[in-house]
C-alpha cells in the first residue's frame, strides 16, 4: 500500500458509517465482544466470589446498551454480547473450580499413609538436561522425573473405588527398567504411592508450582521412591492420548536418527522443531529470557505460520487448487499438533490456522481479529484458568499487537524510507521482507512488554533486531528438522544429508543466543511491577491505537501523556525495588538450610549463607529469581558462616549470576580435607577472604566473630557469627553455632544484644542457649528449617515474635532510617 492508498484508507475510515468503534467491531470482528466478556467474567470471579456481582455487572451493561440510543441496534447487540460473555465466563470458571465427588483431588489424604491408585499415563516421563551444578556430587537423592496421569480408581482397603481427576506423579528416572521404559501416553498403571499437596510458592520470584498445578485442576501430587511400586496393567491403543504419544515418540526418533541423543545439536533441533525444551540447560533459558527470543523456542504462531506457509508453497508448486491446499494444510497441521506438547500458544496458533484453512476450503475470507477471538473463546471455555497462564497471555498479546499496530507502522515506514520507489525488484523485496519482520517483532515486543515486566521482571527492547538476525538460521533449522522427519520416514539413509545442516545451524543458533544475551544494552530489568501499572500501560496503548486508527488528535495526545506518566511510575517502582528505604533483610524459605540477603539504601547487596538440603541449586532457583524480582544485578559479597552443605551449596549460582566481589569466610572454613570446602574455594578462586575485618557500608556496620576454642571435627562449632548494625538496630547471624560457642561469644562480647536474631542451627530449641537468648533479648527471632523440624524441635518463647520459614514462607524485614522495624511474610 503506497502513501496515496494509505491516505484514502484513512479518509474512508473517517467518513464510513463504521466510524463508531462498536459498529466497526460488530461488523468486522463480532467474536471479539463475547471474548472480552468471558475474560471480564473470569477476572470478576477471581476478585469477587458471588454470582450477584456478575449478574449486576451484566445487567448494568445490558441496561446501558438499551439506554444509549446513539449506538444503534448494532451497538446494543455488541454490549449485550459482552454482558452474555461476562455471565458465561463467570459461570464457567465457577464450575471449573469445583471438584466432582469422584474427583481424587476432592479427597483428603493422609500424607503418611501409602495409597494404591490405578491411572492412565498422559505424558512421557519428563526429560531433564545434565545438571551443571558444582555440588551435585553431594546430592544423595536419586535422579527423579515426572509424568501426568488421569486416575481411574483408588483402593479403599477392600476394593478399588472408581475415581477421576488428573494428578502429577514424581518417580525415579530408572532408565533401562522395563516398567519405566514402558511409561507412555495411554499406558495403564497401578502404583503404590504417597499423595501430597504441592508446596505453595514460598519465595518472591520463585516459580509457583502449586499455582501452576491448580490451573490444571490438580490438587495432589503422587510420590514414589521405587519404580517397582509401579505396575503396568495395560494400554490404550486407539485413544487420542495414545495416538499423540505414538506420534510424538516416532517424530523424536526420526529426528534423532543418526545423532547421539546427548548431543546439544539434537537437543536444540528438538526444541525448535517439536517443542522438546526439557533437555535444554538452564543457562540457555536465561539466554532466551535476556535476549527476548523466548518466542523462537516456544511453539506458537511463528512456527505454525512457517509450517503452513511451507506446505502452502509446496502445494502451489505441485499445482494444487486453493481448496486442495487448504485441506492439505489442515491435515498435516493436525498431525503436527499430535506430535508436539499441547501448550496454549500452539493450540491458539492451530485454531487460527485451522480457521484460515477452512476459509480456503469454503472459499471464504477469514478476519484475523475474529479468528483470534474464536481461539481465545475456545481455550478459555476449555480451561478458564488459561487466562492466568504466562504462555497464553504472552501469545495472545503478541498477536493482538501485530494485528493492531502492524499496518500503520509498516505503511509509515515504507513511506518514510521510500522503499516502494526502489527500482531493483530483488532489493525492494528484500527491504520489504526485513522491514516486515522488524515491524512484526516491534509490534509484538511493544504489546508483550507489559506482560514480560509483570511475569519476568524485565524485557528486551532490541528483541526485534535479534529476531531479524536469528531468523535465517532459525528458519533453516526448523525447515531442515521438519523435512528430515518427513524424509527419513520414507527414504532410509537420507538422515546423513540433514544431520550436518542441523548440527551447524543448532551450533550457530546457540551461539547467537549466548551473544545477544551477553549484550546488556537491550535488556531492561525493572523488578516487580504492580498489576495496576501494567493495566494502565495497556489502556494507554489501546487509546493510542484507537486514536491512530480514526485520526483523533486529542485522544492521541492524552494517551501519549498518560503513557509517559505510566513509564515514569514504572521507573519509580524499579528504583524502589533495588533501593529500599532503609535496610531490608530477606530470609528465604529453603527447607533445611540457611539463606538470607541484606539490601541497603544504595542498592548494595550481601548474601548471608546460601544452602539447602531440600532445594537443588538454590542459587539459581531461588536467589537469582529473587534478585530479578528486586532488580538486583550484582552482590557486594557473600558471607558464609561455615562449610556445611546446607549453608553453601548455592554459591555457584550466586557467583555466576550476581558476581560478588568477595566471599567472606573465617580461617576454619578453608579446610581442604573437606570436599565441600574445596568446591567453594574452586568456585570463588581469587575472591575468597578468610580473614575478614569489620567494615561499614551505607551506614550499616558489619562485624564478625569466630570462636577461639572448638572441639575436633565439629564443623558447626567453627561457625562465624555476623552482627549487622543499622539505625541503632542490630541483627545477629550465629550460623550453626552450638551452645558452648554461644557462651564463648557472650564472654567475648558481654554487652551483646540483638533486635533481630536468626536462631542458631535452624531454630532447633536445644541449640538455643538460654543465657545467649536472654542476653541478646531480641524482639524478633527467625528460624529456617523444614516443617517437620519446626513441629518437633522449634524454638518458642514468650515475649519474642518468632517467625519460621515453613510456616511464614519468605520473611522480609525493613529497618527504616529512624529505627522503625516493619516485618512482612509470604504466607
Amino acid at each position: 500500500m503506497d502513501r496515496i492508498e494509505y491516505n484514502i484508507e484513512l479518509l474512508r475510515r473517517r467518513i464510513s458509517p463504521e466510524h463508531n468503534i462498536l459498529t466497526h467491531t460488530v461488523n468486522r470482528s463480532p467474536l471479539l465482544l463475547p471474548a472480552a466478556g468471558i475474560t471480564g467474567g473470569i477476572l470478576l470471579h477471581e476478585f469477587f466470589s458471588t454470582y450477584l456481582l456478575a449478574a449486576v455487572a451484566a445487567f448494568i451493561t445490558g441496561l446501558f446498551a438499551l439506554a444509549v440510543n446513539k449506538f444503534g441496534t448494532r451497538g446494543i447487540i455488541a454490549l449485550l454480547a459482552v454482558s452474555a460473555g461476562i455471565l458465561l465466563g463467570y459461570a464457567r470458571i465457577d464450575f471449573f473450580s469445583r471438584y466432582d465427588s469422584a474427583d481424587i483431588n476432592s479427597c483428603n489424604f493422609n500424607e503418611k499413609v501409602p495409597q494404591v491408585i490405578s491411572a492412565t499415563v498422559l505424558t512421557h516421563p519428563l526429560k531433564k538436561p545434565p545438571r551443571n551444578w558444582s555440588f551435585s556430587f553431594a546430592d544423595f537423592q536419586d535422579e527423579r522425573t515426572s509424568i501426568y496421569a488421569r486416575v481411574n480408581s483408588v483402593f479403599n482397603g477392600t476394593d478399588h473405588q472408581p475415581a477421576d481427576g488428573k494428578i502429577f506423579v514424581t518417580l525415579p528416572a530408572a532408565k533401562g527398567d522395563p516398567v519405566f521404559d514402558a511409561l507412555a501416553p495411554g499406558t495403564h498403571i497401578k502404583m503404590n504411592c504417597i499423595m501430597r499437596k504441592p508446596r505453595k510458592q514460598s519465595n518472591p520470584g520463585q516459580f509457583d508450582f502449586a499455582g501452576y498445578l491448580a490451573a490444571q485442576k490438580i490438587k495432589y501430587t503422587a510420590f514414589t521412591n521405587d519404580i517397582k511400586a509401579i505396575e503396568i496393567t495395560g494400554r490404550d491403543k486407539y485413544s487420542l492420548t495414545s495416538l499423540s504419544g505414538v506420534f510424538r515418540t516416532k517424530a523424536l526418533e526420526l529426528l534423532a536418527k543418526g545423532f547421539d541423543r546427548s548431543e546439544p545439536a539434537l537437543n536444540m533441533a528438538a526444541a525448535v522443531t517439536l517443542g522438546e525444551r526439557s533437555t535444554l540447560p538452564p543457562a540457555m533459558y536465561e539466554s532466551l529470557r535476556k535476549s527476548g527470543l523466548m518466542h523462537l523456542l516456544s511453539l506458537s504462531g511463528l512456527h505454525i505460520g512457517m509450517i503452513t506457509a511451507m506446505i502452502w508453497w509446496l502445494g502451489k508448486l505441485f499445482a494444487l487448487t486453493r481448496k486442495q491446499r487448504g485441506a492439505l494444510c489442515l491435515l498435516l497441521l493436525m498431525l503436527f499438533i499430535l506430535a508436539v506438547p499441547s501448550r496454549s500458544p500452539v493450540i491458539r496458533a492451530a485454531v487460527v490456522c485451522s480457521v484460515f484453512c477452512l476459509s480456503a476450503i469454503l472459499g471464504k475470507r477469514a478476519v484475523s481479529f475474529n479468528t483470534l477471538s474464536l481461539a481465545a473463546i475456545i481455550l478459555l471455555l476449555v480451561n478458564p484458568r488459561n487466562l492466568f497462564n504466562t504462555g497464553f497471555v504472552l501469545s495472545f498479546l503478541a498477536v493482538a499487537g501485530i494485528l493492531i499496530f502492524y499496518k500503520p507502522i509498516q505503511n509509515r515506514l515504507v513511506s518514510v524510507l521510500k522503499i516502494d520507489r526502489i527500482n531493483s525488484r530483488i532489493t525492494r523485496w528484500l527491504c520489504y521482507y526485513i522491514l516486515s519482520i522488524l515491524t512484526m517483532g516491534t509490534c509484538a515486543m511493544i504489546f508483550g512488554a507489559g506482560a514480560c515486566l509483570y511475569y519476568f521482571y524485565g524485557t528486551n527492547i532490541l528483541s526485534p533486531v535479534w529476531t531479524i538476525l536469528s531468523m535465517p538460521v532459525f528458519s533453516i533449522l526448523l525447515s531442515a528438522g521438519l523435512l528430515k522427519i518427513a524424509a527419513v520416514s520414507v527414504i532410509p539413509g537420507i538422515e546423513y544429508i540433514f544431520n550436518p545442516v542441523l548440527e551447524w545451524c543448532a551450533l550457530i543458533f546457540s551461539k547467537q543466543l549466548e551473544l545477544t544475551a551477553a549484550i546488556p544494552a537491550g535488556f531492561i530489568q525493572t523488578g516487580s511491577i504492580s498489576a495496576a501499572l501494567i493495566a494502565a500501560f495497556y489502556l494507554c496503548l489501546l487509546i493510542f491505537a484507537y486514536s491512530s486508527h480514526y485520526q483523533k488528535r486529542l485522544p492521541k495526545r492524552i494517551s501519549a501523556g498518560a503513557a509517559l506518566a505510566v513509564i515514569l511510575m514504572i521507573l519509580a517502582a524499579k528504583w524502589t525495588n533495588s533501593h529500599p528505604n532503609g535496610l531490608r533483610l530477606t530470609v528465604f524459605s529453603v527447607g533445611h538450610g540457611a539463606c538470607s540477603m541484606i539490601t541497603l539504601p544504595d542498592a548494595s547487596c550481601y548474601i548471608m549463607d546460601c544452602g539447602s538440603k531440600n532445594i537443588d541449586d538454590l542459587g539459581r532457583s531461588v536467589i537469582i529469581n529473587y534478585a530479578a524480582y528486586r532488580d538486583i544485578k550484582t552482590a557486594d559479597a557473600a558471607i558464609l558462616s561455615h562449610n556445611h552443605l546446607d549453608h553453601v551449596n548455592g554459591i555457584d549460582g550466586i557467583v555466576n549470576g550476581l558476581r560478588p566481589e568477595k566471599i567472606i569466610v573465617n580461617r576454619y572454613f578453608c579446610d581442604e580435607s573437606r570436599s565441600v570446602a574445596r568446591t567453594v574455594m574452586e568456585i570463588g578462586k581469587g575472591i575468597i577472604n578468610s580473614r575478614p575485618d569489620d567494615f561499614s557500608d551505607c551506614d550499616a556496620v558489619f562485624s564478625f566473630y569466630s570462636p577461639q576454642k572448638i572441639p575436633a571435627n565439629d564443623i558447626n562449632a567453627q561457625s562465624m557469627a555476623a552482627v549487622i548494625e543499622y539505625a541503632g538496630r542490630k541483627i545477629i547471624f550465629p550460623g550453626d553455632m552450638p551452645p558452648q560457642q554461644q557462651r564463648q561469644m557472650l564472654e567475648q562480647i558481654p554487652d551483646i544484644r540483638a533486635d533481630i536474631l536468626i536462631l542458631p542451627h535452624h531454630g532447633f530449641s536445644k541449640w538455643a542457649q538460654p543465657s545467649f537468648i536472654e542476653q541478646a533479648s531480641p524482639s524478633i527471632a527467625i528460624g529456617s528449617c523444614r516443617e517437620y523440624d519446626y513441629l518437633k524441635r522449634g524454638f518458642k518463647s514468650d515475649g519474642i515474635t518468632t517467625f519460621y520459614t515453613p510456616v511464614n514462607g519468605c520473611i522480609e524485614i525493613l529497618i527504616k532510617p529512624d529505627g522503625e522495624i516493619i516485618a512482612e511474610t509470604m504466607h
